[in-house]
């Protein structure tokens, strides 16, 4: 999903279900360090997005701690790519996107229920805003592999 996992799924007509699994204040460090400085205090919002009861992703998002103060107030169903859209003075004008196929890590494994042999996409996605060319966000999705081939991404039922 380019911008929003929870609209990509109700668009097929599946519920998401969002499981926080951490929502604190960090330092930026590795790849954080390419959009904030290692004073900056980013928030740190990590879920694990369920759709027919299925686990189909992990995410770690991470936003300015002026917009993560109005991003941990949502309740767990709404859209945090709606409300990070639709906050006051964002003004998005650059979208750095990559994906990658890996091996999963053994918490990856667990969480999304994955088999041995299965492995996961893992996209990452840097939002940038004007001016400036702020980072106003940093995403990484990790969801099985399979489900990048299979009809969650063909719009067709899941």
């Amino acid at each position: 999903p380019l911008v929003s996992l929870s609209y990509s799924l109700k668009r097929m007509g599946l519920d998401i279900v969002n499981k926080v699994l951490i929502c604190e204040t960090v330092k930026p460090e590795q790849e954080l360090l390419k959009g904030w400085s290692k004073t900056d205090k980013v928030g740190h919002l990590k879920r694990l997005r369920l759709a027919a009861d299925k686990p189909v992703a992990i995410e770690d998002s991470y936003f300015p701690e002026f917009i993560f103060n109005t991003i941990k107030q949502l309740d767990t169903s709404e859209s945090v790519a709606h409300a990070l859209l639709s906050y006051p003075g964002i003004d998005i004008n650059k979208i750095d996107l990559s994906v990658i196929v890996r091996e999963p890590d053994k918490i990856e494994r667990e969480q999304l229920a994955l088999e041995t042999a299965d492995r996961v996409a893992e996209m990452t996605r840097w939002i940038y805003a004007s001016p400036g060319d702020r980072a106003v966000n940093y995403i990484r999705f990790v969801l099985p592999e399979k489900l990048m081939n299979t009809a969650i991404w063909e719009n067709k039922q899941y």
